[in-house]
């Protein structure tokens, strides 16, 4: 009966973090916008979940509209430890935030 109530008290302190993680990540993304720098990125959001460099993935951004010139960007991954719920930020060569994508369970 006790292992049962320390587990259920386990799970909940598991779901209030990844609750209260999820929130605070969410506040701090509103402040931050495409041009900002990758020092401001760190500064407010924090240390990301993990990166990958333009060699890593299809992480090529247009640089003319579309028309065929294109970017390689390294990509900040933060996760909010729900499934695959997080954001994925590019930054480009210059240091500057290309765009910031949040992916969310529908």
């Amino acid at each position: 009966m006790v292992s049962v109530g320390a587990g259920a008290a386990a799970l909940v302190l598991i779901l209030g973090y990844i609750f209260v993680r999820s929130e605070a990540l969410e506040r701090r993304f509103r402040k931050i916008h495409p041009d900002d720098s990758e020092a401001q990125l760190l500064e407010v959001v924090g240390a990301p979940t993990a990166i990958r460099g333009c060699g890593e993935g299809n992480y090529r951004f247009p640089t003319d509209g579309g028309v065929g010139a294109r970017r390689c960007a390294h990509v900040y991954w933060y996760s909010a430890y729900i499934f695959k719920d997080g954001w994925l930020v590019p930054i480009d060569d210059t240091g500057h935030i290309i765009q910031v994508k949040r992916l969310a369970l529908p």
